[in-house]
């Protein structure tokens, strides 16, 4: 006997995920270029990219692997993505830190912070 589910398991729409946080960040470092300065626009657009370099990684290591057959894969995936993101995170504040002057530190966290809450409220729209 035969059983068949017509029903597929909804896969993650990474590549929209990247695409909505790819035009936000854009959209945020045009507005702070506008109101700010180039200098303001760099620190900021840093900032984005320390929130979605690592999170497009742990995608990367976290949808590898699909399916009940690959369930330890995936679990170590994810242990693999995470660890690989959180100490990219540290190395990436570190450099931008090293490189930006200090008068753009804050504005390399609030970019880090819009990064993050629009990797959040992508992934739970998407």
């Amino acid at each position: 006997m035969v059983f068949t589910n017509s029903k597929k398991i909804r896969e993650f729409p990474w590549r929209q995920w990247l695409v909505l946080q790819s035009v936000i960040i854009t959209l945020v470092a045009a507005v702070s270029i506008v109101l700010y300065s180039v200098g303001h626009m760099l620190a900021v657009l840093a900032g984005l990219l320390i929130a979605l370099v690592p999170n497009a990684i742990f995608i990367w290591f976290g949808y590898r692997f699909q399916g009940a057959k690959n369930a330890q894969q995936m679990v170590g995936s994810f242990y693999q993505g995470e660890s690989i993101k959180f100490i990219l995170t540290a190395v990436l504040f570190a450099a931008a830190f090293m490189l930006v002057d200090g008068i753009y530190a804050i504005h390399i966290i609030v970019g880090f912070i819009i990064g993050v809450v629009v990797g959040w409220v992508g992934s739970i729209r998407l």
